[in-house]
């Protein structure tokens, strides 16, 4: 700004406006004048007007650094844009591989492009999946045939390509499995965190919609409302149908899949959704893969679905849905308790202890010698001292 327009607007401050006069206070003490009244000057600490001859002095003084001020802001923002060219530079696939520093910085850029156009974002994401999976010098997916092509046409003609150009191709169709099932996993759990913030919020909103009913039946408060009630219950109603045919179209499919990691991974999220979101996923639908888990070939997985099963019966709220679920599996689940692994039997173990506490055995599997023999059967491995001491603290 002029200086002399400044300090002109200044005086006119000073001769019109009482706030920047000078005057005193109650106890009789000098206020401030108007060039000492404003906390800051152009971003730079106010100057007392005290040892300058005049308001143009004083100005002056502060113009240098005012410019430097400018100059400063002008380069900050030139580093900023030349950052944000670069990471637009880059591969998304080269930021992540990167030391993650860049990565909320692209996240940002991928998501106003996202915003500007779904398709080439959505291109470029597939992109980096894809070379996450391993597969390496493949063309950039044209955002214009995501709708037309098909996902496993896609796998199918990657594995191909790499075939026919005589390469050795280092990423079987297991591992793009493997890396859909995760994604699409995740997707469901990220979900969930956007379902439970949406519910907060119309929790909110329905306790005040009822406190203001309760001071009147209309007005438009309430209408508007009722409006962003209904709109937070379409918000989490399409979330919650999202999650369903994630569900079905993913899970269902993958967790029987013949990698015994991606039959893993889906159990361990499904325990997880069921003790983070029960309103949808606390239902026998949900919970019977969990049981016929517990009949996999592989350790691992029944050992995954047990622990889930663990953190399930841990939230007593979820108990009195548990019962039928609880009758149709509990035999499986006592007859782990003797496995020959002895970390599945140990966790096995410790989830009759949970069916114990919550009473949720029948009265005549308690009376009767099926449990009585599993118990004498571990007791009798001399090898499995863990197990005996944990069938000990049954105190049945």
């Amino acid at each position: 700004m002029n200086r002399s327009l400044f300090t002109r607007i200044v005086r006119d401050l000073s001769a019109n406006c009482p706030y920047f006069q000078e005057g005193c206070d109650a106890v009789g003490k000098a206020n401030i004048s108007a060039l000492k009244r404003p906390k800051a000057f152009d971003g730079q600490p106010t100057r007392i007007r005290d040892g300058f001859e005049s308001d143009d002095d004083f100005v002056a003084e502060l113009e240098p650094k005012r410019r430097k001020v400018d100059l400063n802001r002008a380069a900050d923002g030139a580093k900023e844009a030349a950052a944000a060219a670069s990471l637009g530079s880059e591969n998304l696939i080269e930021v992540i591989k990167g030391s993650g520093k860049q990565i909320p910085q692209v996240v940002k850029l991928w998501v106003e492009q996202y915003e500007k156009d779904s398709k080439p974002a959505m291109a470029e994401l597939l992109t980096m999946l894809f070379e996450a999976c391993g597969a390496t010098k493949i063309q950039t997916i044209q955002g214009d045939l995501l709708d037309e092509t098909n996902t496993d046409d896609v796998v199918v003609a990657l594995v191909n390509m790499a075939a026919q150009n005589g390469r050795k191709f280092s990423t079987p169709t297991r591992v793009y499995r493997q890396v859909a099932s995760l994604v699409g996993l995740q997707m469901v759990t990220s979900f969930i965190g956007v379902a439970k913030m949406l519910g907060d919020q119309r929790q909110t909103m329905q306790t005040q919609l009822t406190a203001e009913k309760k001071k009147t039946s209309d007005g438009p408060h309430i209408e508007l409302l009722n409006k962003r009630l209904s709109e937070t219950h379409e918000k989490i109603t399409m979330i919650e149908e999202m999650m369903r045919k994630i569900f079905t179209r993913l899970f269902v499919n993958r967790y029987r899949d013949i990698d015994p990691d991606i039959r893993k991974s889906c159990i361990q999220s499904l325990g997880a959704w069921i003790v983070s979101y029960p309103s949808l996923f606390l239902q026998d639908l949900y919970l019977k893969y969990l049981g016929w888990a517990l009949d996999d070939k592989s350790a691992g997985v029944t050992k995954a679905s047990i622990l889930a099963l663990q953190a399930v019966y841990d939230v007593d709220d979820n108990v009195p849905s548990l019962g039928p679920f609880t009758l149709s599996f509990y035999k499986r689940m006592l007859d782990l308790a003797d496995d020959n692994v002895i970390s599945v039997a140990e966790c096995a173990i410790s989830l009759v202890k949970q069916l114990l506490r919550h009473q949720l055995l029948p009265d005549f599997v308690l009376g009767s010698s099926t449990l009585a023999s599993a118990k004498l059967r571990a007791l009798r491995t001399s090898r499995e001292k863990n197990r005996r001491q944990a069938w000990e603290n049954l105190r049945i």
